[in-house]
């Protein structure tokens, strides 16, 4: 089956520089291992409106992965609500 997918990278540490987005290409890699098309990929705070906004733009993708690398915490403020 191919599907287009988008991966989403939701880490302020990340997008800060002080920690490597790990999680992004490891699900790149297993998409396209399945052969799944990576159509885009995206890295973005921690933050309700970017995430929100990101995600809007990419829903047209037959999946999507959102994802945070650091785990939980305070700051944390995605859902998977769609």
């Amino acid at each position: 089956m191919n599907l287009q997918v988008a991966i989403v990278t939701i880490s302020d540490s990340a997008v800060a520089g002080t920690r490597e987005d790990l999680s992004g290409p490891a699900l790149q890699q297993r998409a396209a291992e399945l052969g799944w098309t990576i159509a885009q990929r995206a890295l973005v705070p921690d933050d309700r409106s970017l995430i929100a906004k990101t995600v809007a733009n990419l829903c047209h993708f037959g999946c999507d992965s959102d994802h945070g690398g650091d785990g939980p915490g305070a700051a944390r403020c995605y859902s998977r609500s769609r």
